[in-house]
């Protein structure tokens, strides 16, 4: 083989790379690292616990009162964000949301929403990092899924049609949501290292 076939053949296996096979490995690398421990059904462990031992577990039913505490909390939380907007500007927000860039961050998507951590993002970026109380608001029934909600909350802020006087408020909430998250994630992986002899027989 001469210098110069070699020399397109190391190019051709760098374009090959680069442009797929590289690429296609990053993906997988980022799947396998954000799946985790396998899902699980806190009814299903709780039915577990009580055959195993023939009685309840004080502990798993106090988990499991929290996770449904903290499921409600972002419940609220989500409806108190929209409560900052208004008919209009939820209109020309959802028109817009579907030319959002993609989200630059990745995260484990059974507790996170991925639209949380960039609605924090831009509006720090957009509007500054003053935070302010969000007030409570009651947990409505919304048009659409969570992620669609968010995503409409994500334009609105990325094309600054939020008053910036309303903008501190959001942030804080969205703040009060991944917190709350959080608390849920540590409190699921708890529950999954108590009782792991159950969920891996």
């Amino acid at each position: 083989m001469t210098v110069s076939e070699r020399t397109v053949l190391g190019c051709a296996i760098v374009a090959l790379w680069f442009g797929l096979i590289g690429p296609v490995i990053e993906q997988r690398i980022q799947t396998a690292t954000l799946e985790g421990s396998k899902p699980f059904s806190l009814q299903n462990l709780r039915d577990a616990v009580s055959a195993d031992t023939g009685r309840s577990d004080p502990d798993l039913e106090r988990s499991m009162a929290r996770l449904a505490e903290l499921q409600m909390a972002e419940e609220e939380r989500i409806s108190a964000l929209w409560s900052v907007l208004d008919d209009t500007i939820v209109d020309r927000a959802a028109d817009l949301a579907p030319s959002l860039p993609p989200p630059q961050y990745a995260v484990d998507p059974r507790f996170f929403e991925p639209l949380v951590p960039e609605i924090i993002r831009r509006t720090i970026e957009r509007y500054g990092v003053a935070t302010a109380p969000l007030s409570p608001a009651k947990i409505r029934q919304l048009d659409g899924d969570r992620e669609d909600q968010l995503r409409v909350l994500l334009a609105a802020v990325h094309h600054r049609l939020i008053p910036s006087e309303d903008a501190a408020a959001l942030l804080q909430g969205a703040y009060d949501l991944l917190d709350l998250q959080m608390d849920r994630m540590e409190l699921e992986q708890a529950i999954r290292a108590n009782h792991a002899n159950l969920l891996n027989p």
